[in-house]
């Protein structure tokens, strides 16, 4: 009896050493909190496309992972995120290379988005996944291999613009670099972010708005304009990143959940692209008091002046390392284009 008892006490002992000492055996480790910065309103879109993933990664990681979404710039201005990113004052977001030009020359090519259709800048920034990353690497900033769907640019206004006598004179908003493309059109592009549009055209600051489609439904746009302008263009990609020496702490488990997610995105994000322009153009035409989509001969016009904005200056500045990317990033709208047109499955990886 004596000797159950002791065997017994012996036991106990152990246990109470190992939930004492350690606590392995009953608690779980702590979560790892990762914040997520995000300059656009809490009802964009493209914040599903965020919460979906983050949603996913959870899932994953058996809640191991806990990333918190800061919309409206709660944590940095638009501006500011790479420069935040690189620096560990947040740990995620999505970068918009317009908006960074001057930090990541090479990657502004990827606005050059009269060259593909809707959709298509998911696929090109999956395929050339390895290129970015190794690019946004010397900044000290990890590419997580998907984006999000920037969905195209459409001008919002005092009246429709058909030819370039409609928005001569004109101060535009428009994002970062992408305010060249109104001095071709004779307009003066003024630089200011999304979040800022709605209060500097309601003061007058600005005229009009060279934006997204998503940030033009979730500002609600139509208050404070007569009139919306679509172009013809494929839109481009938020490319979500993480600071490099952030991912480079996280255990192998938690990186392979990642990386499993993120395979997943590019597929999900170009078939919800395709399918969500048509709501969208539906909610502008009945908000909006006058609507127009450019012909195919109005496009024409308008972006003839606007092939190679964005590339030539970078191949100029880049030689063979800007071609081969311009290559690859064409060679892969271009199999897309041809893939829909035979009825063939897109290629994400």
């Amino acid at each position: 009896m004596k000797k159950e008892l002791l065997r017994l006490f012996k036991c106990l002992l152990t246990f109470s050493l190992i939930v004492l000492g350690t606590g392995s055996m009953v608690y779980a480790a702590s979560p790892i909190k990762l914040s997520w910065s995000e300059y656009v309103s809490p009802n964009d879109y493209r914040n599903n496309y965020w919460r979906y993933y983050i949603k996913r990664i959870a899932e994953e990681t058996n809640n191991q992972v806990e990333i918190t979404l800061y919309p409206a710039q709660q944590l940095v201005k638009a501006r500011q995120q790479y420069e935040a990113l690189i620096q560990g004052t947040i740990d995620m977001c999505a970068l918009i290379p317009a908006y960074y030009a001057g930090k990541m020359p090479l990657l502004t090519m990827l606005h050059e988005t009269t060259f593909w259709e809707i959709g298509d800048s998911a696929v090109i920034n999956s395929r050339l996944a390895n290129e970015i990353d190794q690019i946004l690497n010397k900044d000290g900033v990890k590419f997580l291999g998907w984006s999000g769907f920037l969905q195209p640019q459409v001008l919002v206004g005092p009246r429709v613009f058909k030819t370039f006598d409609d928005i001569k004179g004109l101060k535009i908003r428009a994002p970062g670099s992408s305010a060249k493309i109104l001095q071709h059109w004779g307009a003066t592009g003024v630089s200011i972010s999304a979040a800022e549009t709605y209060m500097a055209m309601q003061k007058g600051i600005v005229d009009g708005a060279y934006t997204s489609m998503a940030t033009v439904s979730a500002l609600k746009m139509w208050e404070i304009a007569n009139a919306i302008t679509y172009s013809r263009s494929g839109g481009n990609g938020a490319m979500v990143s993480m600071n490099l020496q952030r991912w480079n702490e996280l255990p192998a488990s938690v990186k392979a959940a990642f990386e499993k997610v993120s395979r997943e995105m590019p597929e999900y994000v170009y078939n919800d692209a395709r399918h969500i322009i048509a709501k969208i153009q539906a909610e502008h035409k009945k908000n909006f008091k006058e609507y127009h989509e450019w012909t195919e001969a109005e496009y024409k016009v308008w972006t003839k002046s606007l092939a190679g904005v964005f590339y030539e200056p970078v191949i100029k500045k880049f030689g063979s390392q800007g071609e081969q990317l311009w290559e690859k990033i064409l060679a892969v709208a271009n199999e897309n284009r041809q893939a829909r047109l035979e009825g063939k499955p897109i290629r994400f990886h």
